[in-house]
Order: C-alpha cells, then structure tokens, then sequence
C-alpha cells in the first residue's frame, strides 16, 4: 500500500502514519492534501485518486436528502468545530459508507490546513447523529422527564423537570415538592415488578400532576423513568363542570319540587277534605285506602324536599332559621303519616315527648331528623314496635323553659344491622345490605340527610344496633337560644 506521507521527521504529516482513526489532511479551500492509512481502509481509495482533489467532490452524496453546495460543503466548513456530526461518505467502489467526523485545525500548519477525523460507525448501535437525536427528544421535551435508581435517587433530568424543581422548591428536608413523598417506596416496587404504574397524582399549592413511571433495563443496571404531566387546567375544568353540574342540578329540583308540589297539595288537601267530611260516611276499607292516598302523598311531599336540601347541602348553600317552639307539636304534626306506616305494618307506635318544654332550633329540620329516622325503623321492622323519645337533657325532671340541649332517640325491633356496615351507614346511597333486607325500597338518602342535617345545627348522631334485635338511633341537638337574644 502506498504511504501519503514519508515518515521523516522534518515531514509536517509524519504523526498520520500512525493516527488509529480516519484522517484527511485538508487546507483552507477543502483541497485533500494526505489521507492515513486507515482512511484507505475504510473509503477504499487510493491516495493518488485523492491528493489535489476537492474532497467535496470526491467523497460527498449528492442525492436529496445529502446534496449540498460545494461552498455549504459541511466537510470543511467548520473547521474548528469540536461536534460530531454523521453523514454518508462515497467509497472507491461506489458504495455508501457511514462514518461519524469531526474537524479541527492543525495548530503547527501556516497556511489554514485542517484535518478531517473520522470513523466507521455502522458497527455501532447507533450513529452519533442518531444519539444526538434521541438526546435532543429528552433535553428538548416539554414534558418533564427524570430517572431514579431503584432507591428513589434521582440519576438525571431534563431541563423541563428542572424548571418544574426550581418553580414549586422544596421542602425542610429539601425533596422537591413536585415528587411524590413515597418515590423510594415507587421506584422499589416498579423494579421488582417491572410494571408500569400511572398516575400518581401529586397536588403543589393549587397546581396538580400526574407521574407515569415505567421500568428501565439497560446494560448498566435497572432504572425507572418518571414522567410528569401537568393536570392542573384538567382539574380546574372538572372543578367548574362539577358547579355547573351542581348548578344544573339543583335547578332541575326546584322546577320539578315546583311542578310536582301543585298536585301532591291538590292530592293531600283533597283526600284530607274527603276524610274530615265522609270519614263517617265511608266504609272501613274505603276509609283506609283514603288515608292511603293522602299519606302517600305527603311521603313523595318529604321526599322531594329531601331530595332538594341534599343538593343544598352538597352546595354549601343550606342555611338555618332558628325560632322557639315545642318538638310535641312537631310530633302531632307528623303523628298522622307516622302512625299510618306503622299500622300498615302492624307495628306498635308509641311517642314520649314532656309536652310542655321549648326548644330552639331549626323546627323544619327538627322535623326532617323525626320523619326519615322514624319512616326508617318503620320500614326495616316487619314486627314488633317503633318507639320515639324526644327530651330535655340539661334538667330533672324537664321543665318548660327553653332547654339548652334536648334528646331525640328512635328505637325499633328491626332487622338491626351488621357491625362491618355501620361505618359506611351514613353515607349517601348506602343502605344495609342483607339478604332479609330483599324487596325494601329504599334511596339510601335518608340517614346520610339526617346526618349532615345534624351536623349543621351542631349536633351528634349515634346509634347502637344489635343484629338481629333492633337498632337505637340517638340524635343530640344544642338550642340556639343565644340566637334570638
């Protein structure tokens, strides 16, 4: 093989003998002027085919995606650029060689020479363009992405998770508060499963993102990859679909409780009227289908109202109005629809309530407490008796000024109800959930109306229930006398 150079020591090219890479050897105007030997190897050319030419001729494609000017020539425009860039150089035989290359200038030549560095890169995974690439995908992501160890130590990040790290800080312990707190707990458990695990959602201040984190096996160990998605204006957007929802809601339930009240007031008042004047006149069974019909208007009456002070309270807009009255006279009130259910039923109904003490309080919710605690007992007792007490708690025996604190107990000989379920018993939708319980109907919004009515007039409510034997529900309401002061 013909040597470019003479390997003297006065010859400038002398080090090219021994150069383990391509090299060609260019001056200013991209003239080759020596080529090593291992750039013969790997370009196939001989140095008598190169010495004098242009190398943009020679070595440079020219199809669509490489063509280029002989002045844009990428060769040897930078010539003291230190990047690496890849391309496709021609060989001797025609073929396309892809090579990864760099230029730098000769610090020893005086007349602009530079040299032109280069390898053969198709036995690599990947070309250095190609890494490039990949890099730039993750530097330049907007999406924040980071990979941890397999103990939840950071190992790197992009400049989008920085910002992310920079912008939320950190805490005392100095965690970035944009990471989930259990990261080390994550990161161990997607390792040893290599499973995906998404989302996990992390709140900072009134911002919200989701993690995606997946496994990562790489020849120098295992990793996992977070990925961060901010789902703040999804949130927001719930957020306001949710009041809207609610808005839309409660509008609908006060157009139906408007509509529907005109007939149930027509169907309640009507068969009142027809009792007080024919009750005489009618037969038993005629007498009790009446009754039927006029308690079965004022249930869907209560009904509908609870239904519309569920949307209140679930909107924060349920208020109270406090005046003075007796609970004996809200027990006559509702005596008549009561003491039906229960004869219907064959249930025995008893009421003990001093009749003279006052109380404080919100009497229409008062009322909504009596009505769906006692309607509940009735409908999960098939036999037996429903008892309700309503009394002073702060003096023996009760006296007939303003109480400061009065009792409303309920207690019945039902079905009772199982210990796994009373946690769950006053929540919305919740009913007990018993093979004996089959063909009572039932919404599930009674106790968890009673409860949240409780709450707002700053009660308590419990209740004491034996499987089997019966349930005692018992409601603790403070008077609100310094109210009317």
């Amino acid at each position: 093989m013909v040597k470019p150079v003479t390997n003297t020591p006065s010859d400038p090219n002398a080090w090219l003998t021994y150069w383990p890479d391509g090299a060609i050897v260019l001056d200013e105007n991209g003239r080759i002027l020596a080529i090593c030997e291992h750039a013969q190897a790997i370009l196939g050319w001989r140095p008598e085919q190169l010495i004098g030419q242009m190398a943009h001729d020679r070595i440079c494609i020219s199809t669509r995606r490489l063509h280029h000017a002989p002045e844009d020539c990428p060769i040897c425009r930078d010539a003291d650029s230190t990047t690496v860039k890849s391309s496709f150089w021609l060989s001797a035989e025609g073929d396309y060689v892809s090579v990864d290359y760099r230029t730098a200038r000769l610090p020893l030549a005086a007349d602009g020479h530079f040299v032109v560095r280069f390898h053969r890169n198709e036995q690599q995974d990947y070309s250095f363009a190609e890494l490039q690439k990949f890099a730039d995908f993750v530097d330049k992501n907007p999406a924040a992405i980071v990979e941890f160890d397999e103990f939840g130590q950071m190992l790197f990040c992009n400049p989008a998770m920085q910002h992310l790290m920079m912008t939320h800080g950190f805490d005392d312990q100095g965690h970035a508060r944009i990471m989930p707190r259990d990261i080390n707990e994550i990161c161990a458990q997607i390792v040893a499963s290599q499973n995906l695990r998404a989302p996990v959602e992390v709140a900072v201040d009134d911002f919200w993102f989701n993690w995606h984190f997946s496994p990562l096996v790489s020849p120098v160990g295992q990793s996992v990859i977070g990925y961060v998605f901010d789902v703040s204006d999804v949130k927001r957007a719930q957020a306001q679909a949710s009041v809207a929802r609610a808005q839309a809601r409660r509008d609908f339930y006060a157009k139906m409780i408007h509509e529907l009240r005109t007939p149930l007031n027509a169907i309640v008042g009507y068969s009142d009227l027809l009792l007080c004047r024919n009750a005489e006149n009618l037969k038993d069974r005629d007498l009790k289908a009446l009754r039927g019909i006029k308690v079965g208007g004022m249930q869907l009456n209560e009904l509908i109202s609870d239904t519309l002070d569920i949307s209140k309270i679930e909107a924060g807009k349920m208020t109270t109005e406090i005046t003075l009255f007796r609970p004996q006279d809200v027990l006559d009130e509702i005596h008549e629809q009561m003491h039906y259910l229960a004869e219907m039923k064959k249930l025995h109904y008893e009421v003990h309530c001093p009749p003279e003490f006052t109380v404080a309080s919100d009497v229409h919710k008062v009322r909504q407490i009596l009505i769906n605690l006692i309607s509940n007992a009735v409908k999960y007792t098939r036999k037996g008796q429903v008892s309700v007490v309503v009394q002073p708690l702060d003096v023996e025996p009760p006296m007939e000024d303003c109480a400061e604190e009065f009792l409303i107990e309920v207690a019945d000989t039902g079905m009772g109800i199982p210990a796994d379920q009373l946690d769950t018993l006053f929540d919305s939708y919740q009913r007990v959930k018993e093979s004996n319980t089959q063909g009572i109907q039932g919404t599930g919004l009674g106790l968890a109306l009673v409860n949240d009515v409780v709450e707002i007039l700053g009660g308590e409510i419990s209740v004491a229930s034996e499987y089997g034997a019966g349930s005692r529900f018992s409601v603790r309401l403070p008077t609100q006398s310094s109210v009317l002061d």
